[in-house]
């Protein structure tokens, strides 16, 4: 039992260790900013994929017939990544690949206004 108790010790000091050393670096600042694209456009999937269910219910039918929430999310997140790894390292770049990942909240403002009767969606 001891010896467990020096072992957890131990991996909670290099944790520490670890923590101050990532804080002191600002690299868990960088990993976030890394991240928000990927939040980004998951929210958007996630809401044009709940507005097209209460579209569903509603009586509405999807035009896409190969429609699927994960293949948008692959989508989207191939191309983030792509352009996260091609693109240099400055700001500019950094906002435009959010606002791009910010694109796939476009679906689901469509969903909503073809519910609330303004937009009449695509006719075929």
């Amino acid at each position: 039992m001891e010896s467990l108790s020096i072992t957890s010790i131990t991996v909670m000091y290099l944790l520490y260790t670890l923590f101050i050393y990532l804080d002191s670096r600002n690299c868990h600042k960088w990993i976030l900013n890394r991240m928000v694209p990927f939040i980004v456009s998951l929210g958007g999937i996630f809401s044009d994929y709940l507005t097209t269910r209460m579209g569903l219910v509603l009586g509405y039918y999807e035009t896409h017939a190969l429609y699927s929430p994960l293949s948008a999310l692959l989508i989207f997140w191939g191309t983030t990544s792509l352009l996260a790894v091609i693109l240099p390292k400055r700001d500019l770049w950094d906002v435009g690949i959010t606002s791009l990942a910010f694109a796939s909240y476009l679906g689901a403002v469509n969903n909503i206004l073809v519910i609330l009767g303004i937009f009449s969606g695509l006719i075929i």
